[in-house]
């Protein structure tokens, strides 16, 4: 923030309007305040101060205690600051709550505060952020600036020792003014993310480290070496089972072919039976096969009978295909014979796989039966595992509230070694409210003092000038009386000198009425006088005379009146010297050093006795949060000897159900693969050995009717 142009009006010492340009001073980082004392420098501070945030830079006096006190009734008080910021022009006015004198009528009437405040613009008319709402100002300015008044007191404004303040401040404080000072609050976000990443991924780690445990615990294993080993071994379970599994395709791809071959026979024993059918709707016609050949016969004899020859060719057609049916049904005979001894074969073959399809019986009544026990396996290695987790769970609350309560009792400790401390310090300070109240008292009766001491030596030069003005007023009234005494007297003269001329030798004179006249005046009384003045000229040296006698007396009427001002200002100057007893030797501004040492004694006391209160409170909320700690732990102590016990008890009912499990079958979905594939193995082989035994059957029947059926052919052919 850089200050262009501030304008004050009876604000502080100053009565009347005051303009500083800041610009004037040019680009120079940095410029001097100088000046005696009481000369207006910390009042600059003050404007600058209370422009912004409505305050001053100290806490001695508030804004509505800023106005002068010798300024004019009616001017108001109020300060304007114009200042640059990040590249951009700001204009702000504040007037503070002030008694103004009443337009109308007599007394006074309060000015309400009100700040204004603009966006200012080269190309534009300024803009109003604020229009009349001092709070809003405020909010406006500390938006801007990123400081509170407290902040721009203890960094921006460094008047009277301010600086120290700062540097007495709390760590927590000066933290967080230079954290908006240089924006730290980016890498304390960045830093609490990382932070919570980081608690992220170590609580991730630890929850898997966690069931890592619990798979291993689960496992029967001690560590992760372990782990591999047994994975080992289950791999090469897992390979074994693999190859029966592998054993048990082929033996199922197998079953398939067979019944493909099967299937096959089946399909050549239906074209058989079709076969079959045909010779025997042929034997059927055999007796009309016959009967033909006969008219046949018959037919030869009688070549002229066209259609009898004919019809006997026709005969000898069925009778040709008659014979081509018998090698067909001689075919299929031989057919079914080959069949017949691959039925054999393939029967030959299921008695002797009926060894093994009752072995995988008994594997799957044996596998069944590991059903219920690996269910219960299960079970009791799921509850291990969950009463595990409780029991990591417990642990790890109850060293949660181990650490709590560590670092308690460590806050205990340190707090009461502070508590210590400030009330060594508070209870050392106890006076320092009296002693300043009374120093502060006794500084503004000195300032009252020398107030009226410089009203009593301004009196005095007054009365000075009152007498110089007196003696001049004395020497006109004097002037005038000698004026009107010298033109009387020439007047006199020469109504004297006329009133001989018109004497008469033996006539009374009409002064002294003696008639006789023996030496009459004559020129001698107007010698030295260019003329006699008139009556009027001896009016008007008259009124002259009168008036300068009455300007002598309103002159000592005023000097009079100032001797009785000054008179009261001693009296007064009496009075607070008797007040001021043994401080009344002081100067004040010693008085005013000695009193801003301690006011800030005072303050620190008071930081110091604040301090003391919040440790009090905070000693209090930890006995309070410390007995909440204490009961979280034994309940969390409880809770983990509960959870022991558990886990000790589920280990054992682990333990006793893995006795009664085989090792390879305790991973969940092994044995319901192993008893499915053994299931399929046993329903397939049965259902072989029933396809086998129907098909032999059939077989051994289609044969006896074959042969049947060749025995009759052969005989009536």
């Amino acid at each position: 923030m850089k200050p262009v142009c501030l304008t004050m009006c009876a604000f502080g010492s100053f009565p009347g309007k005051e303009v500083i340009q800041f610009d004037a001073l040019g680009d120079a980082p940095l410029f001097l305040i100088n000046g005696p004392t009481g000369s207006g420098k910390t009042t600059i501070l003050d404007a600058i101060c209370f422009a912004l945030y409505g305050e001053t830079t100290g806490e001695e006096r508030e804004a509505r205690q800023m106005r002068c006190d010798f300024a004019d009734a009616e001017a108001l008080t109020e300060v304007e600051l114009v200042f640059d910021l990040a590249d951009r022009r700001y204009h702000i006015r504040r007037v503070p709550e002030q008694q103004r004198p009443k337009a109308r009528g007599e007394g006074t009437t309060t000015q309400a505060p009100e700040a204004q405040l603009w966006k200012l613009s080269e190309s534009e008319a300024p803009q109003v952020i604020v229009s009349s709402k001092v709070r809003e100002a405020t909010i406006e300015v500390e938006k801007l600036t990123g400081l509170t008044v407290e902040q721009f007191r203890q960094v921006m404004v460094l008047p009277q020792g301010k600086f120290r303040q700062l540097l007495l401040a709390e760590s927590k404080d000066r933290e967080h003014i230079f954290g908006q000072l240089f924006q730290t609050h980016i890498y304390k976000d960045l830093e609490g993310k990382l932070k919570a990443k980081a608690n992220a991924i170590s609580l991730e780690v630890k929850n898997n480290q966690q069931l890592q445990l619990g798979v291993l615990e689960g496992a029967g294993l001690s560590d992760v070496e372990s782990l591999d080993s047994t994975l080992k071994q289950e791999q090469e379970a897992l390979a074994l089972i693999k190859s029966k599994k592998e054993t048990s395709l082929k033996s199922v791809q197998k079953c398939e072919e067979k019944y493909q071959q099967e299937k096959s026979l089946e399909q050549a024993y239906l074209r058989f039976e079709k076969t079959q059918q045909a010779v025997d709707q042929l034997l059927l016609r055999q007796q009309e096969i016959a009967e033909q050949r006969q008219r046949i016969q018959f037919a030869e004899s009688a070549e002229r009978i066209q259609s009898v020859n004919s019809e006997m060719h026709r005969y000898q057609d069925d009778a040709l295909k008659s014979q081509v049916a018998l090698n067909d049904v001689n075919a299929h005979l031989k057919e079914a014979e080959k069949y017949r001894l691959q039925m054999d074969e393939a029967k030959a073959q299921a008695r002797a796989d009926v060894a093994v399809l009752e072995e995988n019986k008994q594997s799957l009544v044996y596998l069944q039966s590991l059903v219920e026990r690996l269910s219960v396996f299960l079970e009791a290695q799921k509850k291990e595992l969950v009463v595990k987790q409780g029991l990591s769970s417990a642990v790890i609350e109850r060293e949660k509230a181990e650490t709590v309560w560590g670092k308690l009792e460590a806050n205990k400790k340190q707090l009461h070694t502070d508590l210590s401390a400030l009330q060594t310090l508070v209870g050392k300070g106890e006076e320092l409210p009296l002693q300043h109240a009374h120093w502060q008292k006794q500084l503004l009766v000195k300032q009252q003092s020398e107030s009226i001491l410089k009203i009593i030596n301004t009196q005095q030069k007054q009365l000075e000038l009152l007498k110089i003005d007196g003696e001049r007023l004395k020497a006109a009234s004097d002037d005038a009386v000698r004026n009107t005494q010298t033109l009387r007297l020439i007047w006199h003269r020469g109504q004297a000198a006329v009133l001989a001329k018109e004497l008469m030798q033996g006539e009374p004179c009409i002064v002294c009425g003696s008639a006789e006249h023996p030496a009459p005046a004559g020129q001698e009384l107007t010698e030295g006088v260019d003329r006699v003045p008139t009556n009027d000229e001896l009016e008007k040296s008259r009124e002259q005379e009168h008036v300068s006698y009455q300007q002598l007396l309103s002159g000592r009427e005023n000097y009079a009146k100032q001797l009785e001002k000054i008179k009261s200002s001693e009296q007064q100057y009496s009075a607070l010297c008797d007040e001021l007893g043994e401080f009344q030797t002081q100067s004040l501004n010693i008085m005013q050093t000695e009193m801003q040492t301690l006011t800030e004694a005072l303050s620190q006391w008071q930081q110091h006795k604040q301090r003391l209160h919040k440790a009090k409170n905070e000693v209090e909320q930890l006995l309070a949060t410390e007995q909440q700690v204490v009961a979280t732990l034994e309940q969390a102590k409880i809770l983990e000897a509960k959870n022991q016990s558990e886990y000790a008890s589920a280990g054992a009912v682990l333990q006793q159900t893995a006795q009664e499990m085989p090792k390879e079958y305790r991973l969940e979905g092994v044995l319901s693969v192993k008893i499915q594939v053994t299931k399929d193995a046993v329903q397939k082989e049965q259902q072989r050995q029933n396809s086998v035994q129907k098909q032999w059957e059939t077989a051994m029947e289609t044969l006896h009717s074959l042969t049947s059926q060749q025995k009759e052919r052969q005989s009536v052919s």
